[in-house]
């Protein structure tokens, strides 16, 4: 029997999560350079009444520390935005600008730095941005295990 005051201590089950963070770049095709960083190519398609070539949507894989796929980068130039969609698991890191953007019409010879990408800087994961032929998207990513 209790006397007094009591308090119940109810057990729970303890959840260790480990983070594992990385850099990730979005695209399907290597940059120049020493570095690894990857880039995403706008695809086009012949326009049926003009004839010419203009911008397709063009979906391609997030790669982090360069052989793992985490997740993909969606460029639609009809909307003109980005839309990064990840794998289970992987998330951006709570940090400061963990998306940054820099679109090119001629590539650099060198991995571009982030620092300085003047396209975009922030955390949202559809982001609306100017035309360009190329997109160089460097991301601060996390796995939870």
């Amino acid at each position: 029997m209790l006397d007094g005051n009591y308090t119940y201590i109810e057990e729970k089950e303890l959840i260790v999560t480990t983070l594992s963070e990385e850099t990730a770049w979005g695209g399907c095709l290597e940059g120049a350079g020493d570095e690894w960083w990857y880039y995403l190519e706008v695809d086009t398609r012949k326009d049926d009444k003009t004839g010419q070539r203009v911008p397709a949507k063009s979906t391609e894989t997030l790669w982090a520390a360069q052989f793992t796929d985490v997740g993909t980068v969606t460029y639609d130039p009809v909307l003109n935005t980005i839309t990064i969609c990840f794998r289970d698991g992987w998330t951006l890191q709570d940090i400061k600008d963990p998306i940054k953007i820099q679109g090119y019409n001629k590539l650099p010879g060198d991995k571009p730095s982030s620092i300085l990408f003047t396209t975009y800087k922030g955390e949202k994961t559809t982001v609306k941005v100017a035309p360009y032929s190329y997109y160089a998207i460097q991301l601060d990513v996390q796995l939870c295990e």
